[in-house]
């Protein structure tokens, strides 16, 4: 899971944690918005940095974390990003002027690459590299 450079310039762990720091982002935009304290980690990105750039400082934050954090912080800011948007009203999802933090956009547009679309794109890249190889599987299976 943390062996560098699996995938392109990241480890699986990586990529997980790049998941992380956008669900939580969303989630944690949307609590604020009901007035709820943000529940994930700071990671002290700027508000005008790039995409690579917040995924440098949360990539790197996490890095300094163990994996079992990490793995919880994943699962953990998924879980919140469903809570929060059981919460927005229905007739709320299309309203572009609704949500600053869609900018300028309905949040049903952004929620899809801020969340299952966005582990759709990465997820044949991870499989590519935690699917035992047939050789790996079959090789211990004889005696």
């Amino acid at each position: 899971m943390l062996k560098p450079r699996t995938i392109q310039a990241w480890s699986c762990g990586d990529v997980l944690a790049h998941f992380a720091g956008y669900t939580r982002s969303i989630s944690d935009q949307l609590a604020a918005i009901r007035g709820k304290d943000r529940s994930g980690p700071e990671y002290k990105a700027p508000e005008d940095a790039t995409t690579d750039e917040y995924n440098e400082i949360v990539v790197e934050h996490w890095r300094e974390q163990n994996l079992e954090e990490l793995l919880e912080e994943e699962s953990s800011a998924f879980t919140a990003l469903i809570c929060e948007v059981l919460e927005v009203p229905e007739d709320a999802f299309a309203d572009e002027t609704r949500f600053e933090l869609a900018g300028g956009r309905s949040l049903a547009g952004i929620l899809p690459n801020n969340s299952y679309a966005h582990y759709r794109m990465h997820l044949p890249d991870l499989v590519a590299v935690l699917r035992p190889s047939p050789s790996a599987t079959t090789h211990g299976s004889h005696a």
